[in-house]
C-alpha cells in the first residue's frame, strides 16, 4: 500500500470519527432539551389526590366537601351542613380538575366575553382554582379558566354546581342502619320499615324557606337508627313532605306518594 494511501485512508477515518463525535453530541442535547421540557410542563393532575373541594358561586354560600381519609372513595359534605355526599356525582366533578384540554393562555382570550372576568362559579381542588365561565359558541361546553389557561369544559357542570347541596349530598333518609320508626309514638310495621330503609329524597334543602308550601300538618319522627336515637320533624304540605334532622336547618323533600307509611 503506498504512503498517499495510508494518508487517505487516516483522514477518512478522522472524518468519520468527527462525524460519530458530532452524532453523539446531537443526541446529548436532543435528550437535554427533551428532559428541560418535561420538568417545565405542567404537573398530571390525578383526581385521587384531591382532598378538600369547594364550590363557590355568586350570592350563595360555599360548600365544601371532604375526602373521607380512611375511606378515600367516600365524601362528606361539611359546610354548609354535614351530610355524607354522594361520591357518585363527585366522580364526574373531578373531571373538571384532571381536564386535559391544553386550552389557551389567558393572553389570548377576552376575559369578559367568555364570562371568565366574574365567572357563574368557581370549584377549588385543594388550591388548584377552576373558574367557569359562559357557554362556547357549540353550546355544549363553557369556558373555564384553570391557573393561567382558558379550557373548556362540558355545558353540565354549570347547572350541576346549580344545583347546590342536593346535587352532591347523599339523599337516603336512613338506610340498612334504620332499626325502628315511630310516627308521634306510632311504630311502623315491618313492610313499612322495609320501605323506610330504602328511602330516598329529591332534594335537601335549606328549611324553612318563604317560598315554601304553607305546612297542613307536623309529626314527630322517632328514629333509632344502629345504637342512636334521635327525634326529626316531618312536616305535609299539598306539594311535599319535609323530613327535618334534629337540629338541622335543612331538611329532605319527598313526594307524599312515595311515602304514605309517614301518614297513619
Amino acid at each position: 500500500m503506498s504512503l498517499g494511501h495510508s494518508v487517505k485512508r487516516n483522514r477518512l477515518t478522522v472524518a468519520l470519527g468527527a462525524v460519530f463525535l458530532s452524532l453523539l453530541a446531537a443526541i446529548a442535547y436532543l435528550q437535554w432539551q427533551s428532559n428541560s421540557h418535561s420538568n417545565n410542563a405542567a404537573p398530571r393532575r390525578a383526581a385521587e389526590d384531591v382532598q378538600t373541594i369547594t364550590v363557590s358561586r355568586p350570592n350563595e354560600e360555599p360548600i365544601v366537601l371532604q375526602r373521607n381519609k380512611q375511606s378515600p372513595e367516600q365524601w362528606q359534605l361539611t359546610s354548609p351542613v354535614q351530610i355524607p355526599a354522594n361520591a357518585q356525582r363527585i366522580v364526574p366533578l373531578l373531571t373538571v380538575f384532571t381536564n386535559p384540554d391544553p386550552g389557551y393562555a389567558i393572553s389570548s382570550v377576552d376575559l369578559q366575553a367568555t364570562g371568565l372576568n366574574s365567572p357563574e362559579a368557581t370549584v377549588l381542588f385543594d388550591d388548584y382554582v377552576v373558574k367557569i365561565g359562559q357557554v362556547a359558541v357549540d353550546g355544549s361546553k363553557r369556558h373555564a379558566l384553570h391557573g393561567e389557561r382558558v379550557r373548556f369544559v362540558p355545558d353540565w357542570v354549570l347547572p350541576f354546581l346549580q344545583g347546590g347541596v342536593s346535587a352532591l349530598a347523599d339523599l337516603t333518609l336512613w338506610g340498612e342502619t334504620l332499626n325502628n320508626l315511630n310516627v308521634d309514638a306510632n311504630p311502623l310495621d315491618a313492610s313499612q320499615l322495609a320501605l323506610a330503609k330504602v328511602a330516598t329524597a329529591q332534594q335537601y334543602v335549606a328549611w324553612p324557606r318563604p317560598e315554601n308550601p304553607t305546612v297542613l300538618s307536623t309529626r314527630t319522627l322517632s328514629v333509632e337508627m344502629a345504637n342512636a336515637k334521635s327525634e326529626w320533624t316531618l312536616f305535609e304540605t299539598d306539594r311535599y313532605a319535609a323530613i327535618q334532622p334534629p337540629s338541622s336547618t335543612y331538611a329532605y323533600i319527598v313526594s307524599l306518594d312515595e311515602v304514605p307509611w309517614l301518614f297513619p
